[in-house]
């Protein structure tokens, strides 16, 4: 990350902020369609028992949209966190809850997808 010394302490250059800002939007905007089909099928699976619930998020295309929600979620959730990482920390610590930030992001998008591509590929 570059950075420019201000007033003694370290500040983002302006363009990853903006660069932030953009893919923060561009995810939300990306969860909201995949957020409803999630409620819907929620709604629809509501009753049913898991066998009937696995066979449904089974099919390759749910299989596939759900994956895109769990990464554009995931990394609209890590963008975030890491705005509140910067403004609020500095020194080691910062860098220390960014590391975590990331390695959180990763556990949660590689064991989704994991059970994704097991229910769908019978893995």
């Amino acid at each position: 990350m570059a950075e420019t010394k201000a007033h003694g302490r370290q500040r983002p250059v302006s363009r990853e902020g903006a660069r932030h800002f953009r893919l923060q939007r561009m995810t939300a905007v990306i969860l909201i369609p995949l957020t409803i089909l999630l409620v819907a099928m929620v709604a629809v699976l509501t009753g049913e028992d898991q066998q009937t619930a696995a066979t449904a998020l089974g099919h390759i295309p749910v299989a596939l949209l759900m994956g895109l929600l769990v990464i554009a979620g995931a990394a609209h959730m890590r963008i975030g966190m890491h705005e509140i990482i910067i403004d609020y920390f500095r020194g080691g610590l910062q860098t220390l809850l960014s590391l975590l930030n990331w390695a959180f992001f990763a556990f949660i998008v590689v064991a989704s997808l994991w059970a994704l591509a097991r229910l769908s590929l019978g893995l």
